[in-house]
């Protein structure tokens, strides 16, 4: 018989919590963005709680949960610098920004400023 959903959960987060939190440090530059994608997995987890494997399954499929979320937050990290760029460039090629401005902006960038 399975244990109620509730307990299921406090069982299976207790006994991986740590593993899956290693997982994700090692492939997360940034320790927050490390909890937002270990939050985002045991989240999953407690929504698809009756899909969660059964005893050392339950890690397996939770690596798999948190690959996921891995991937969805390169992707959504990677669209906000692409858009970002662009609406940087928009601005700064802009006739209403300031050439001083234009000129900072490039410099932020990293670029020498002409």
């Amino acid at each position: 018989m399975r244990a109620d959903p509730g307990t299921r959960f406090v069982e299976v987060y207790e006994s991986t919590y740590e593993p899956i939190l290693g997982y994700v440090l090692r492939r997360c530059p940034h320790p927050e963005d490390a909890a937002d994608v270990v939050a985002e997995t045991f989240t999953t987890a407690w929504r698809r709680i009756e899909e969660l494997p059964e005893g050392d399954e339950a890690r397996l499929w939770l690596y798999g949960v948190a690959r996921r979320v891995l991937a969805n937050h390169r992707r959504g990290e990677r669209r906000h610098e692409q858009r970002t760029a662009a609406l940087r460039d928009r601005l700064t090629a802009s006739p209403r920004w300031p050439a001083h401005r234009r000129t900072r902006s490039r410099r932020w960038d990293g670029s020498s400023a002409s």
